[in-house]
């Protein structure tokens, strides 16, 4: 995520998470892809999963059980469609974030 902010490229959702993640990344390498980055939904550190992605994701809550369109950072085009699954404590409002999280391809 420290990469992301040093880019401009972090949306502003996902700064809700700043503090936790920049103290667990202090110190740490970059991963080789820094993210995927949807209009709601932000999936650090992806690795490509059979029929989908898998990473560390943080959403707004307007993403949940959607279809988004994942881009890299820097880049316009999408290179996935991926379907954002809900938060695992069942919320329905503001910001959440899951460790391990994978998402299907849409």
């Amino acid at each position: 995520m420290l990469a992301l902010v040093a880019l401009d490229q972090c949306p502003p959702f996902a700064l809700a998470f700043y503090e936790s993640l920049a103290a667990a990344g202090q110190d740490q390498p970059a991963p080789p892809r820094l993210a995927l980055i949807a209009e709601d939904a932000v999936l650090l550190a992806p690795t490509p999963s059979p029929g989908g992605w898998h990473g560390f994701l943080i959403a707004d809550c307007s993403a949940a059980n959607q279809v988004r369109a994942f881009r890299l950072p820097g880049e316009e085009e999408p290179i996935a469609q991926l379907l954002v699954p809900p938060p695992a404590d069942g919320s329905v409002a503001g910001v959440w974030a899951a460790e391990r999280s994978t998402l299907p391809n849409g």
